[in-house]
């Protein structure tokens, strides 16, 4: 809560942190405290003459906080609806991936059959030219033979 006292300065009054271990505080039932006095800006209250508060060089900024006793607050929870997005784009992130997954085994069984076809119609092919010799041969024969009755045949009837 802020305030103006006296100057320009605005004052803030926050509640008080309970002691580690302990069951905090809920937020209806939180008074202010005294000591727990800030400027709106974050900073600490100083009286008029007293040097600024400064931290040590090096350090950061959340040890400083801590060595003075203040506990930080944890994050604030989510709301239902942040929830409903994150399980949301969970969900979706997942079946596209279980998608991708199914369309790139069925891509790789239909590569794996294109080739399995193709092996097939390279032995239908070798066996229909063998048949096809086997029959060019045969008909050779059979052409032969029949030049050699025919020419019988003439040498008979002269």
């Amino acid at each position: 809560m802020c305030h103006t006292s006296g100057g320009s300065a605005r004052l803030c009054r926050l509640p008080p942190t309970p002691p580690r271990g302990a069951a905090p505080v809920p937020p209806n039932r939180a008074r202010p405290s005294r000591s727990a006095a800030l400027d709106c800006s974050g900073l600490a209250r100083r009286s008029a003459g007293a040097p600024a508060l400064a931290p040590p060089q090096g350090s950061a900024p959340g040890l400083l906080a801590a060595a003075s006793g203040r506990q930080r607050r944890a994050p604030p929870a989510m709301s239902r609806r942040s929830r409903a997005v994150l399980a949301v784009s969970v969900l979706l992130s997942a079946a596209t991936v279980a998608a991708v997954h199914v369309q790139q085994r069925r891509e790789q069984e239909r590569l794996h059959r294109g080739v399995l076809q193709d092996l097939e119609r390279q032995h239908q092919k070798k066996e229909n030219i063998r048949l096809l010799e086997e029959q060019i041969a045969l008909t050779k024969q059979l052409m032969e033979e029949r030049d050699k009755a025919l020419v019988e045949k003439g040498s008979r009837q002269s």
